[in-house]
């Protein structure tokens, strides 16, 4: 009788392991929030302003100005901004240190990568009253 007991505890803690593993699970990011949608993998999070990947290699910015799509990510030479905002002014490019190594105007919407090593960087796209309209995190290889 105990080993039936114990057996059928065991099996019904097995079975709600199981029945947990499936639930769906929030998480938090760094100074946001963020959510998963349960099937198609479509991850969503929020570090001020809402980042959303369309496409492995695109980023699609979501800032209080409009839209934003930046691509190629991971890039290897040219990086291509593609938006109707029209105040959008320049960028600024951030090493993994924090050390700000290029800006430049957002003229027409291409920013050439082929003279930084291969890295992590951090840009800034500002609108023309200077004011941080967002910021995406990149890779050059």
């Amino acid at each position: 009788m105990k080993k039936t007991y114990l057996l059928l505890v065991f099996i019904v803690f097995l079975f709600s392991g199981l029945l947990q593993a499936q639930t769906e699970k929030s998480y938090v990011v760094n100074a946001g929030a963020g959510n998963i949608e349960k099937g198609n993998f479509n991850v969503t999070y929020f570090i001020g302003d809402h980042i959303g990947y369309d496409t492995p290699n695109e980023l699609l910015l979501n800032t209080r100005l409009g839209e934003i799509t930046i691509f190629p990510n991971p890039v290897n030479t040219i990086l291509n901004l593609k938006t109707s905002i029209p105040d959008l002014d320049k960028i600024q490019i951030f090493n993994v240190n924090g050390v700000k190594i290029h800006q430049a105007p957002l003229i027409n919407s291409k920013i050439d990568f082929s003279g930084f090593p291969d890295g992590i960087y951090l840009m800034k796209i500002l609108d023309k009253q200077n004011e941080d309209v967002g910021s995406v995190k990149l890779i050059k290889n």
